[in-house]
């Protein structure tokens, strides 16, 4: 809180006077319904990078100075570099972190949206009015985002005054899942032009099954061609490449004036394991989207 306050300080005005470069970062951000406003949110970024700047200042340049002994003006210039490279990355992370919490925020509402629509399309069949709908669906969904963005559409129309037009198109406008946004879009053309509900929820659900359908058929593809790599990359190559060094060994030579044993250690030891943990979050990734 003492950070938010002191960079809320110092760069409201920097933060203010950017701000409409910043205007796609500060929609990525309203969609994962932060606590705190964007300018103060960007502020403290801000105050984070500055502080990196100079911590990575003050211990590379004792580093140069006292440690390695160099030139004054070369420790600087150095340090500097290094500074920068720090301030640069903090900056990058505060920007595109909103970015990734709302694509991660939008794929956990995609894989709970079936259920919803499920049972939204079977209390439209009963005859429920549509604000009906979305209010049984928001207090019967288990998902806490999916729940969440329709009780947010409820609270449009109740305590702002909304029409249900409206809300739903303000709903479509601030969720940060396609799939969401389509069938708000949807359900408001079809509220305007009096069509029936429970059939256009049906018929939304059956295409949103055929695109799962197809895209659970991709990540089978790709977990295919993982362990494809993986049988490449941590079988068959490290027996290739010991092989290959053992026989240098033996015959007594030389890569780079580098022992072939020692460069058979450091394989083994660093590489090999860094690879088996690229492909683990590779895999990872993939599968936390299913």
């Amino acid at each position: 809180m003492i950070l938010e306050g002191l960079g809320y300080a110092l760069f409201k005005g920097l933060v203010e006077k950017y701000m409409y470069k910043l205007h796609p970062f500060r929609e990525f951000y309203e969609k994962c319904v932060m606590k705190t406003s964007f300018i103060v949110y960007m502020s403290t970024g801000l105050l984070y990078s500055v502080l990196s700047f100079t911590g990575v200042f003050s211990t590379a340049i004792y580093f140069h100075l006292l440690i390695l002994k160099l030139n004054l003006l070369v420790a600087i210039m150095a340090s500097l570099i290094l500074a920068l490279i720090a301030f640069l990355i903090s900056l990058t992370f505060v920007l595109y972190y909103p970015v990734y919490k709302a694509k991660q925020r939008g794929a956990t509402i995609d894989t709970a949206l079936l259920h919803t629509m499920s049972y939204m399309a079977s209390v439209a069949a009963a005859g429920a009015s549509p604000e009906s709908v979305l209010e049984i669906a928001a207090g019967m969904e288990d998902n806490k985002e999916v729940s969440f963005e329709l009780k947010r559409i409820l609270a449009d129309i109740e305590l702002l005054g909304y029409d249900t037009i409206t809300a739903l198109t303000q709903a479509s406008k601030r969720t940060p899942s396609k799939t969401f946004s389509m069938l708000m879009d949807g359900l408001k053309s079809t509220i305007a032009t009096r069509g029936a509900v429970w059939e256009y929820l049906m018929f939304f659900f059956e295409r949103a099954i055929s695109e799962r359908i197809a895209y659970l058929k991709q990540i089978v593809s790709s977990v295919a061609i993982i362990a494809e790599v993986y049988i490449t990359m941590m079988v068959a190559f490290p027996i290739i490449y010991v092989i290959m060094l053992s026989v240098m060994t033996l015959l007594g030579g030389a890569i780079a004036g580098l022992d072939p044993m020692l460069l058979i250690f450091v394989f083994i030891v660093v590489i090999l394991p860094a690879m088996g943990c690229s492909l683990l979050i590779v895999l990872d990734s993939i599968l936390s989207k299913v």
